[in-house]
């Protein structure tokens, strides 16, 4: 049961996260120029790709720390 609650603490602070920070950008959007290579980007089309690429290491990322965390819980239990 305490794991459960673990996991859901650290989700909502992952999916605040996701709402927060994207509301940041928009915030510093309308004060920052756009910068050159973002315009040649978007108007090539390759922004997209930029943003797959980045999505699927952040994913990356969170699937290891996961596959790291279940090890960790499963040595604890053995250890125990």
């Amino acid at each position: 049961m305490d794991r459960l609650k673990r996991l859901l603490n650290r989700l909502a602070f992952f999916i605040l996260t996701l709402l927060v920070c994207p509301l940041a950008s928009i915030a510093q959007e309308n004060y920052a120029d756009k910068t050159e290579m973002a315009e040649i980007l978007y108007q090539n089309g390759k922004i997209y790709l930029v943003v797959f690429v980045l999505a699927t290491i952040f994913t990356g990322i969170i699937l290891y720390l996961i596959r790291i965390e279940r090890k960790l819980n499963k040595l604890e239990k053995n250890k125990h």
